[in-house]
């Protein structure tokens, strides 16, 4: 009887820890190929009594490809005009990036990593020359790594990219 109940106890032990292995994402890791894709809106405010030929991002449509190191995107932007109408722009291209361990690196259901990139630099309407800092994301994977959570690392940006 008590042989039966130790077997029974170690089986179910057992079996608790396949399954909290499976459930905390053990085995979740981000992708070495694939893609996923994201739509974003950034958080902004519109001062009306704001500085002429201010530019503000208004949304962004990307695909991270995993098997490249590289993003595609396109972001929408809006240049403040003295006199209207406002400039509406969009900006396209394609920069490569690279991942580290994120903030959750251990201890939390999936896996996070920083995904860090340096954006292109570009030229505005108003013909100014545009360097932008270099830009990260925290990556958080769930839905069986079928779905990136995305939040920027400055916190003005969040997103979610789904795996193609």
């Amino acid at each position: 009887m008590k042989r039966n109940l130790v077997r029974t106890i170690l089986g179910t032990l057992a079996a608790l820890g396949l399954y909290v292995g499976s459930v905390t994402g053990a085995s979740a890791a981000l992708p070495t190929s694939g893609q996923c894709g994201i739509l974003a809106v950034m958080p902004h405010t519109f001062d009306p009594d704001g500085a002429v030929n201010s530019t503000y991002h208004l949304d962004v449509l990307a695909v991270i490809d995993f098997s490249t190191n590289l993003i595609s995107y396109n972001l929408t932007e809006v240049t403040i005009e003295s006199v209207p109408p406002n400039k509406r722009y969009s900006v396209s291209g394609q920069v490569a990036f690279t991942t580290s361990p994120g903030v959750f690196a251990t201890g939390y259901p999936g896996n996070s990593y920083t995904l860090t990139f340096q954006p292109a630099t570009f030229t505005n309407p108003s013909g100014a020359t545009v360097t932008p800092a270099p830009v990260s994301y925290n990556l958080l994977l769930v839905n069986s790594d079928h779905t990136i959570l995305v939040q920027g690392d400055k916190g003005w940006f969040h997103g979610v990219c789904q795996m193609f």
